[in-house]
């Protein structure tokens, strides 16, 4: 059913036209995040560094291919790590 036509309609993030990524400080506090994560996940600070440098470099072909359709890019990163500490333990 459509909406009612007096009913204010949500913005949605993901309507921006222009986008910007984020500054390099929120890059490094996400990879600072990421690292801890692997860190725990894997208790080795070497492995630690790969997941967070691979998480990085996704994260940053993600955003140039999707854009604003990340809404949130630090979640979208934590879900990014996951699924690299799981490649590695596979």
């Amino acid at each position: 059913m459509p909406p009612h036509p007096a009913a204010p309609r949500r913005s949605d993030p993901r309507d921006q036209t222009s986008f910007t990524l984020p500054s390099s400080d929120a890059f490094e506090v996400m990879r600072r995040g990421v690292w801890i994560i692997a860190l725990k996940e894997l208790a080795d600070a070497e492995l630690a560094d790969e997941v967070a440098q691979e998480t990085i470099a996704r994260l940053l072909d993600a955003l140039a291919k999707q854009g604003a359709a990340i809404v949130d890019p630090a979640a979208f990163a934590r879900g990014i790590a996951r699924h690299v500490i799981a490649d590695l333990r596979a």
